[in-house]
C-alpha cells in the first residue's frame, strides 16, 4: 500500500534494502491528496510525521578538506549513502567517494562498493611485494608543504622503464601513498605530491602514468592536494598533451608545471626542501632502507593477509589487482 511504500521510504529500513539491491535511490512518492484516509492507520501516519521532520545531518568534519566541500552532496545523499555502510567505512570515506561522484548517491555506492574489494584484495602491501622499488629509494615521504600537508618526493630519474616491474611499481606506488596518509592529522585528509624531474634522461613511463591516473581517480578520490611537477619546458608540455588525458578534469586541475625547482619555494618552505634543490633539508641523503618503517608482521600475519586478499580477489576478479 502507499503509506507503507511511503514509511519504508523514509526510514532506515529502505536505505538498508536499497542498498542490499544496489539501488540507493529511487525513493518512490505519491501525493498525500491522492491517498483515501482508510487507507493509512492513525500509527502510520503518526510515524511519518515524525519521519518527516527529522532532517538529515553530516557529521561535523574534522577535515579541513571536507570542510570546504561539503557543498558537494545534500545532507540527505549523505545519510542515504550512509546507511549502506557498517562503521568499518569511515565517514570521511563515505564523504570522499560522494564528493568524487558529484553527490550521487547511486554511483557514489557503486565506486565504493568496487574499492572495498579492490581494497580487500590488495592492501596492505607488504614489504617482500616491493623489495626492489624499496631498495631503490625514488619516494621520499618527508616535511609539508606551506599549508601543512606532507609531501611525497618522487624523484623520477631513478624509474626506468625499461627495467622497472610495472606490478611492483604500481604497488609500491599505493605503498607511499598509504604510509603518507597515515601520517595525516585530523585536519588534512589530502597528500601533495612532487615529481623531481631534475636529471631525466630517459623518455616519459606514460604506462605507469596510465596506472597512476586510475588508482587516483578510481580508489583514492580526493587524496591529492597538488602535484608540483619540474623541470618543465617544450619536451614536458608535448608529453603532458597526451598524459593529461589519463586523469579526470578535477585531477587535472591539481597538477601544477614549474619552471625548475626555485618555484617550489613559493609553496614549500626551504627547510622542508632537499638540498638538492636548493633547499636546507637532508632528505635525498636518508638512504633507501631508512625511508620506511619495516614493517612487523609475523610469518603467520602474512599468510593470513595473502589468504585474505586471495579470497577477496576471487570474490570480484573483475575487480583486479593494482
Amino acid at each position: 500500500r502507499d503509506w507503507r511504500a511511503g514509511r519504508a521510504a523514509r526510514g532506515a529500513s529502505a536505505r538498508g534494502s536499497a542498498c542490499r539491491t544496489g539501488r540507493a535511490g529511487g525513493v518512490r512518492k505519491r501525493a498525500r491528496g491522492k491517498r483515501q484516509a482508510s487507507e493509512v492507520p492513525p500509527w502510520a501516519m503518526a510515524e511519518e510525521a515524525e519521519l518527516a521532520g527529522t532532517q538529515a545531518v553530516v557529521p561535523a568534519f574534522a577535515s579541513e578538506d571536507l570542510q570546504e566541500m561539503m557543498d558537494k552532496f545534500t545532507p540527505e545523499a549523505w545519510s542515504e549513502l550512509r546507511a549502506c555502510y557498517g562503521e568499518d567505512v569511515a565517514d570521511e570515506t563515505v564523504a570522499r567517494f560522494l564528493i568524487a561522484r558529484n553527490g550521487s548517491v547511486e554511483r557514489a555506492k557503486e565506486m565504493l562498493d568496487r574499492h572495498l574489494v579492490w581494497r580487500a584484495a590488495n592492501l596492505p602491501v607488504l614489504d617482500h611485494e616491493v623489495p626492489k622499488e624499496l631498495n631503490q629509494g625514488a619516494y621520499v615521504i618527508r616535511g609539508h608543504d606551506r599549508r601543512g600537508y606532507p609531501i611525497i618526493w618522487y624523484r623520477v630519474k631513478i624509474n626506468d622503464p625499461e627495467t622497472r616491474d610495472l606490478e611492483e611499481a604500481c604497488r609500491m606506488m599505493v605503498y607511499a601513498l598509504e604510509h603518507a596518509i597515515a601520517t595525516l592529522d585530523e585536519t588534512k585528509s589530502k597528500v601533495t605530491v612532487v615529481l623531481d624531474r631534475s636529471e631525466l634522461t630517459r623518455n616519459a613511463d606514460m604506462e605507469l602514468t596510465k596506472r597512476a591516473a586510475a588508482l587516483m581517480s578510481v580508489n583514492m578520490p580526493e587524496r591529492l592536494k597538488t602535484c608540483y611537477i619540474f623541470p618543465t619546458g617544450f619536451v614536458y608540455y608535448a608529453l603532458w598533451s597526451v598524459a593529461k588525458w589519463f586523469f579526470d578534469p578535477v585531477t587535472r586541475s591539481k597538477v601544477v608545471p614549474l619552471m625548475d625547482a626555485t618555484g617550489l619555494f613559493e609553496y614549500i618552505d626551504a627547510s622542508q626542501t632537499p638540498a638538492e634543490l636548493g633547499g636546507e633539508a637532508d632528505y635525498y641523503a636518508i638512504p633507501a632502507e631508512e625511508l620506511f618503517q619495516p614493517q612487523t608482521y609475523s610469518p603467520e600475519e602474512v599468510e593470513g593477509i595473502m589468504a585474505r586478499r586471495a579470497a577477496a580477489a576471487e570474490e570480484r576478479p573483475s575487480v583486479g589487482n593494482i
